[in-house]
């Protein structure tokens, strides 16, 4: 692949990378070759397929072939169409939350994502650098605030955990599900002081492991705190014309934000957004087939949508 071409299909000219690319092989070859190839390299390496099915199977048959301790993960595409006025499911969010944060930690070895992903803007990085905390056994901490700080991160507050993005309280225990655990966490608290951290099974609520501390991430890709909505709503009405009080969304921000496309205004939320590569400043890139046909495919449906797709109760970004 030409410099000129990984510049327009990548962007990435902020990124310490070189592209790697690879085909005519057929079935498994092409993976069990990737696999050889990074399997003894030392840093992070980004592997492009065509599609997110393509990407799935890869990211299965790289962890065997390489038989070793390194992370490989797969970053979920959003599983919805550009322009879709439903949004993305919690638990799709959730696993791309866990993707970007452990990126910012250098925890991953290994990315695997479609092409079409590369055209998705992402939170910018320092949203999810200061809006993560850590709570520590012992530590003061009033369960007010970390209620506050859950709600601003998008949890949403539940009689029952049972999915990551949510939380409860229920006397001295608050219940919460980071999107960066496979269970969800119970904090006891004495007084004002974190006494315990527990892992628990979310059916027989039955304690499975203690710890002494938890990290805990947005679970959602936006803020919700009322200086994160007013914000909006004033990028809102600086970005389009016509009269705000008709916008189903700038109405419903703060209750029913899901349920009128809000993922298709996020960079109403921050001042920049930013792509894969803000979160992985060095990386050396493999292309494992043909990606610039379904890039092209990709931005032509984004073109046809907004065309088609345009809601007149409010206007799309």
């Amino acid at each position: 692949m030409s410099k000129q071409n990984q510049n327009i299909i990548f962007d990435h000219s902020n990124v310490d990378s070189s592209v790697n690319n690879y085909g005519q092989l057929y079935g498994s070859a092409i993976n069990l070759a990737l696999a050889e190839k990074i399997k003894n390299d030392r840093g992070l390496k980004i592997v492009i397929a065509p599609e997110i099915n393509f990407a799935e199977t890869l990211c299965n048959e790289l962890k065997y072939f390489t038989a070793t301790d390194l992370s490989i993960e797969l970053f979920p595409d959003l599983e919805v169409l550009p322009y879709d006025i439903s949004s993305p499911s919690n638990q799709v969010i959730a696993n791309r939350s866990e993707i970007l944060f452990q990126l910012l930690k250098g925890n991953i070895d290994v990315l695997v994502l479609s092409a079409a992903n590369l055209l998705w803007k992402l939170p910018p990085r320092k949203y999810f650098e200061e809006e993560s905390f850590t709570l520590n056994v012992g530590e003061l901490f009033s369960m007010q605030k970390i209620g506050q700080k859950l709600r601003k991160n998008g949890y949403e507050r539940v009689s029952t955990v049972f999915k990551p993005g949510e939380f409860c309280i229920r006397g001295s225990l608050i219940d919460l599900f980071s999107p960066l655990y496979k269970n969800p966490i119970r904090i006891d608290f004495d007084d004002e002081k974190i006494d315990l951290i527990k892992l628990f099974d979310i059916d027989s609520q039955l304690t499975l492991s203690t710890t002494n501390s938890a990290t805990i991430i947005p679970s959602e890709h936006y803020p919700k705190s009322s200086v994160a909505f007013d914000f909006f709503k004033t990028n809102m009405r600086n970005a389009f014309v016509g009269n705000q009080l008709e916008w189903p969304l700038y109405n419903f921000i703060e209750t029913y934000a899901e349920s009128h496309g809000v993922y298709n205004y996020l960079p109403l939320f921050f001042e920049s957004m930013s792509s894969i590569w803000e979160y992985c400043k060095t990386a050396e890139v493999f292309c494992v087939g043909d990606i610039q046909t379904p890039i092209k495919k990709y931005q032509k449906l984004i073109n046809q949508r907004f065309n088609n797709q345009n809601d007149l109760s409010q206007p799309n970004l």
